[in-house]
């Protein structure tokens, strides 16, 4: 019976540990991220970033770099498919002010199919244990989101502003920390 209880104690005990790694590894590489100049206010990124990894399931799972990369990975992914359906039925609807806007619209959506590719490819590596082939692909799908932005003229009214810079952050995520993960070790208690 005192085996059992111990058990179950020494099962509790690794669970609160593999979640408070895993907890560590996000706020300290959102804050990070966070500080790094870009489009998107700071803390803003910041509310997002970790936002978007705690709500993760998969995050649970999380003990190094690599799985949080994959984590965000797969974050961008699935906001990448669901901002390409809001943009169709944007596009279906007739919701856009013009012409202009509706074939910029279309521009985007081509991005948005590139940027997908990107991360998926990127995601293959990962999951190859190849993150010198993966970096670049990451990298490549935030800029396809950036190209996106950038068809809108300042003063000119993009109609899904606030979902792509949502966007931008969710595929900045796995991009930049996979880079800053050659710099320092991924345990709790480096800084």
């Amino acid at each position: 019976m005192l085996l059992a209880y111990l058990i179950v104690f020494v099962l509790l005990f690794s669970g609160f540990t593999a979640n408070k790694v895993a907890d560590s590894l996000i706020q300290r590489n959102c804050k990070r991220l966070s500080e790094i100049p870009s489009p998107v206010e700071t803390e803003r990124f910041l509310k997002i970033c970790i936002t978007s990894l705690k709500e993760n399931p998969e995050t649970k799972k999380v003990r190094n770099k690599i799985d949080l990369i994959v984590v965000g990975t797969n974050n961008a992914i699935s906001n990448i498919t669901n901002m390409r359906r809001i943009v169709k039925k944007f596009i279906k609807e007739k919701r856009y002010k013009s012409g202009v806007i509706k074939k910029k619209l279309e521009v985007c959506l081509n991005h948005y199919q590139d940027s997908y590719e990107w991360l998926t490819s990127g995601l293959r590596y990962l999951r190859e244990k190849d993150r010198s082939m993966a970096t670049p692909d990451l990298g490549m799908a935030k800029e396809e989101v950036v190209a996106c932005g950038k068809r809108f003229k300042k003063g000119e009214k993009n109609p899904l502003k606030k979902e792509n810079e949502v966007l931008y952050v969710m595929t900045n995520i796995p991009y930049v920390i996979s880079m800053m993960a050659d710099s320092e070790t991924s345990g709790p208690t480096s800084s």
